[in-house]
């Protein structure tokens, strides 16, 4: 009996932020497959492939018979699922980890993952790039900073303090700052806090960061974006980007990704994620209380009594 392979990827492959997954048009109509399945085979596979491209490994299925089911469209009708199966699963194989893989789906992702890895490096190379020539700007500012306020003070200027005219300008950058705030809100405290982050960067980095994180932010629900204060106190334009999107051909590149595990969420939200559930892209761990909660009814009320 000849061994099982090993798994046709690496297991750290995750696409479940790509959105589209390609299709070999060509590959696919001249296919046996596409001759010899009947329709509703047919729309049972290529179910399956579109669930195989967001698990992880990308490329492959659990070999469970009640997932494989759920994923090709079957409900919880099993048998149908027995009676299709070597139709909806041709091309897959059994490797050596217990998962099913398929070759066509594992060398897309392949090629998808390489992309994926170029594109981040790329990000993280122009972010860290940034990142020192603001430093360098901003030590190049201080030290002129510096310089003239030793001026100040050798001359006077008759207020004692000579912090007027400083509050008045960090005020005006704070209002520039301001305007691209993704979450007004503590306005008053923004502007404190304004204040003592402009001790350890200049303003420019400062309206570079809030806007790079009012993009990262766009598509973001009100509740899970930072308030300014925060933003600030954290000194969070010293973060990198969570994650740039990766080309796909000008498509977007993200799959909305419901955030759990804080609050409540809402009914739109809730049926998003019991989507995401059912497609098998997110783990029953992995709902939020509030979706586990209208899961388990929805369960309850399918099961026969008794």
């Amino acid at each position: 009996m000849t061994d099982p392979p090993k798994p046709l990827i690496e297991p750290n492959v995750d696409l479940r932020d790509f959105q589209f997954m390609p299709l070999d048009v060509k590959r696919l109509r001249d296919s046996t497959f596409a001759i010899t399945a009947d329709g509703e085979s047919f729309r049972a596979a290529v179910l399956l492939w579109c669930a195989a491209w967001h698990q992880v490994p990308a490329g492959s299925l659990p070999d469970d018979d009640v997932v494989i089911t759920q994923l090709a469209g079957l409900g919880r009708d099993v048998d149908a699922m027995h009676m299709r199966r070597i139709e909806i699963l041709h091309g897959f194989v059994k490797c050596n980890d217990g998962r099913l893989y398929h070759p066509v789906i594992c060398e897309k992702a392949k090629e998808a993952w390489v992309q994926k890895e170029r594109y981040r490096n790329a990000a993280r190379k122009r972010w860290k790039d940034k990142r020192k020539a603001n430093a360098a700007t901003h030590g190049k500012r201080r030290k002129d900073a510096s310089s003239d306020l030793s001026k100040t003070h050798m001359q006077g200027t008759g207020t004692g303090t000579g912090t007027g005219k400083r509050k008045e300008s960090y005020d005006q950058e704070f209002e520039i700052w301001w305007q691209h705030v993704p979450r007004k809100t503590g306005k008053g405290q923004a502007q404190r806090a304004y204040r003592t982050a402009r001790k350890e960067a200049d303003a420019d980095t400062l309206v570079d960061g809030i806007k790079a994180y009012a993009e990262q932010t766009a598509d973001r629900e009100r509740q899970y974006v930072k308030h300014p204060a925060t933003w600030l106190n954290g000194k969070c334009w010293l973060d990198e980007p969570d994650e740039d999107p990766p080309p796909d051909g000008g498509n977007g590149g993200h799959v909305p990704i419901v955030p759990r595990n804080r609050g409540h969420i809402s009914e739109d939200n809730i049926a998003k994620e019991l989507e995401l559930y059912h497609r098998g892209i997110f783990r029953r761990d992995e709902l939020h209380p509030d979706s586990e909660a209208q899961l388990a009814a929805q369960e309850a009320e399918e099961r026969p009594d008794g």
